[in-house]
């Protein structure tokens, strides 16, 4: 739950790559919502049947388009998706000593580009 949460130490999410865990309370199973964060908190934009004002973390989903707001209340765990460069420098590292052919390096920094590795941020 992240009712105390510092929203200064958060900002930097804005307009990166992220992934929440929420658990869906009628399934009682771990929902993942990846995408790209689009709204941070102290932005209210739920309204509760009693008029309490909620939270809300916005993403844009990779899959459809769509900026989904989930409370901030329902987020077990944030991931920050960042780029990973360790598997092609230690490809090209290893190739090299082991005296393989250009070509092959290439091939396969090219098949390892892309990766992504996820910081647990919460």
């Amino acid at each position: 739950m992240l009712w105390g949460l510092n929203y200064i130490k958060y900002f930097k999410l804005k307009n990166c790559y992220i992934r929440i865990e929420t658990t869906d309370t009628n399934l009682n199973k771990i929902i993942s919502i990846t995408g790209k964060c689009v709204v941070l908190p102290p932005p209210y934009i739920i309204i509760s049947s009693r008029g309490h004002i909620i939270p809300t973390l916005g993403i844009c989903s990779n899959i459809t388009n769509n900026v989904t707001y989930t409370p901030l209340s329902e987020i077990n765990k944030i991931f920050y998706i960042v780029k990973d460069y360790r598997p092609m420098i230690f490809s090209v590292i290893i190739g090299n000593k082991k005296r393989l052919p250009p070509e092959l390096i290439r091939i396969i920094t090219s098949y390892l580009n892309g990766h992504t590795k996820e910081l647990c941020i919460l």
